[in-house]
């Protein structure tokens, strides 16, 4: 059995609320489903922005550039087709 749903009081100012609140009524939603979405959408990308800063550093820390990186994408991708992978 879930434990039950926990409320989370936020305050936004109005103008605010009433875009979300459209947004939500566009899309069909509740506004506690919408704010929901929005919420799991922003822990999702924090999570990408941790991989992507990731990245970042180690690039960093051995002098790539990007164009270092997209050749060594390419290079992969064509091993991996030519081995059947």
């Amino acid at each position: 059995m879930l434990p039950p749903d926990k409320n989370l009081h936020a305050t936004v100012p109005p103008a605010l609320l009433d875009r979300i609140e459209q947004a939500a009524e566009s899309e069909r939603l509740t506004l506690d489903e919408f704010v929901t979405e929005l919420i799991e959408r922003g822990l999702k990308r924090s999570g990408l922005d941790d991989v992507l800063a990731y990245g970042r550093r180690h690039a960093r820390e051995r002098g790539l550039k990007p164009s270092d990186v997209e050749r060594a994408i390419t290079e992969t991708r064509t091993r991996d087709k030519e081995h059947g992978h």
